[in-house]
């Protein structure tokens, strides 16, 4: 392997962690404007949106100019055909923190005792460690770690499942928080899409090392 292409790895990998250090950080910001009705947090998810759409988009022509050039070997040339679709995956992650973000400006001046279902934070908080571990697993190669963020999609499942139960039922005795169930129906469903992105990261991660899922 050329110095220059060893060089313009480092580089790729530098820029997919820097994207998925700054999706975590969306993220958490999500998790805590949820809890606390941070509203500025929520501002902050949606400033950074246009940081992760040019990040990514430097990330997509940075693979494909490698490709373009003689490949790089093995686990390396692997790393470069699934950092697109990685970059993909953290790029529509940050949309769902913002959508997220945007919902908890619905519940700003609510009750949360009555209009948010008991589990929802408990799914923020799930779907926040799987990406976490998908985002260790890919700059570790951690096998081990992305199949533990695999076997947990289930489990977010059925979390927005009992949350859209839960959700249903406060309908038909809370008509004045329709607005609030439907946004907390919304944020739910969000939060699952960010728990399948984790999960298609960490499955990027199983085919780069080369391991079965």
């Amino acid at each position: 392997m050329t110095a220059e292409l060893s060089d313009s790895l480092t580089q790729l990998r530098d820029m997919v962690t820097g994207l998925g250090q700054t999706v975590v950080m969306s993220l958490n910001d999500c998790v805590q404007a949820l809890a606390e009705r941070e509203l500025a947090k929520a501002e902050d998810i949606h400033l950074r949106e246009s940081d992760v759409d040019r990040v990514s988009e430097k990330i997509q022509e940075e693979c494909h100019r490698l490709l373009e050039n003689p490949p790089p070997p093995g686990r390396d040339l692997r790393y470069v055909l699934r950092s697109l679709k990685i970059a993909s995956d953290l790029e529509r992650l940050a949309d769902e923190c913002d959508e997220v973000a945007q919902d908890v400006h619905t519940l700003s001046h609510t009750d949360l005792a009555a209009a948010v279902p008991t589990g929802l934070m408990g799914q923020a908080k799930v779907v926040r460690s799987m990406a976490r571990e998908a985002m260790r697993a890919l700059q570790q190669f951690d096998a081990e770690a992305a199949r533990s963020v695999v076997a947990r999609d289930e489990e977010a499942d059925l979390q927005h499942a009992q949350i859209y139960r839960e959700t249903k039922e406060r309908l038909v005795g809370r008509r004045d928080l329709v607005d609030e169930l439907i946004a907390c129906q919304r944020m739910s469903r969000a939060l699952e899409r960010i728990g399948d992105h984790a999960v298609n990261i960490a499955e990027d991660v199983l085919f780069i090392v080369g391991q079965p899922k």
